[in-house]
């Protein structure tokens, strides 16, 4: 009968531990493609974080152009006057601010078909000043498509009577430069002084 390995036999110790083959260490190629398995992670991890960043970037963008420029780019305000009122308001203004009233376009009137009911009442009250468009054209002669400057007198629903005019403070913002400058600073400024009391509240921003 063999005695049991249990009892202390060296030989049959010895023979159990033979059995159990040993674990040999990784191959240099096998370290290699792991290391290598290790940086592709890493690279396309960060790969992604960019990718990632600039998706957002590009979203964000088109929010702003989308969503808060349009909204921002027409400033609004309600007068404090009738209609007519409102519309004679600035046209006294706007001399004395030292600039020229150019036109007064009623667009209930000749321009548009009487047929078509236009409602509300819109009055256009445009304005220039001839040392702002001097700077303005000639840094940028393709600036005079959103010239004269100009106020849209317009009734709501409710028949009062409000002021839009274009912000050209956003505008001189998209521009730079000296055309920035005119619109951002001096017609941005005397804009404000030719509205002063006609206007009693303001909407847009």
């Amino acid at each position: 009968m063999s005695e049991d390995p249990k009892n202390g036999d060296p030989k049959s110790v010895n023979q159990m531990g033979q059995d159990q083959p040993a674990e040999n260490p990784p191959s240099k190629e096998a370290q290699e493609a792991q290391e290598a398995q290790v940086r592709y992670s890493h690279h396309m991890l960060w790969l992604s974080g960019i990718v990632g960043a600039v998706l957002g970037a590009v979203l964000c963008a088109a929010l702003i152009f989308r969503v808060v420029l349009p909204a921002r780019m027409i400033l609004t305000y309600e007068s404090r006057l009738g209609f007519d009122e409102t519309a004679a308001a600035l046209e006294s203004a706007i001399p004395k601010a030292g600039w020229s009233v150019s036109s007064v376009t009623d667009l209930c009137a000749g321009g548009v078909d009487p047929n078509l009911g236009l409602r509300p009442r819109i009055r256009l009250v445009s304005m220039c000043k001839a040392e702002y468009v001097n700077t303005v054209l000639s840094s940028d002669p393709q600036i005079a498509a959103i010239m004269p400057c100009t106020f849209a007198v317009w009734e709501a629903k409710d028949g009062k009577p409000h002021i839009s005019v274009m912000n050209t403070t956003v505008m001189a913002r998209l521009f730079g430069g000296r055309v920035g400058d005119v619109m951002g600073r001096r017609v941005a400024w005397d804009e404000k002084i030719i509205l002063g009391d006609i206007i009693k509240g303001q909407r847009g921003l």
